[in-house]
């Protein structure tokens, strides 16, 4: 596990810190059968994720369904602009 520099509040200080979850293989998610929401040609790590936290997993799967694909204002295109900007001004990579 690689340790990773985040910046955390204003003043510069910088921590060190290593996140682990023991998340499923790829193979694991695929023998369980359950159908991704978007076809990358492979179990992308937000799925992993998902599947690890059996709890609050489905929950944040439904949620995901009815903000990215249920009706509202914006359009699909949009709805992922938001979604790729939200991620990237957390630094997130999922």
């Amino acid at each position: 596990m690689d340790d990773k520099l985040h910046r955390h509040g204003d003043d510069g200080d910088q921590r060190r810190f290593v996140a682990w979850v023991d998340m499923p293989t790829p193979e694991q998610i695929r023998q369980m059968g359950l159908p991704p929401s978007y076809n990358f040609g492979f179990v992308g790590a937000m799925g992993r994720l998902m599947v690890a936290h059996p709890k609050i997993g489905p929950h944040f799967g439904r949620l995901f369904q009815q903000i990215m694909f249920g009706p509202g204002a914006l359009n699909r295109q949009e709805r992922e602009m938001v979604a790729m900007v939200t991620a990237r001004a957390q630094n997130c990579f999922y």
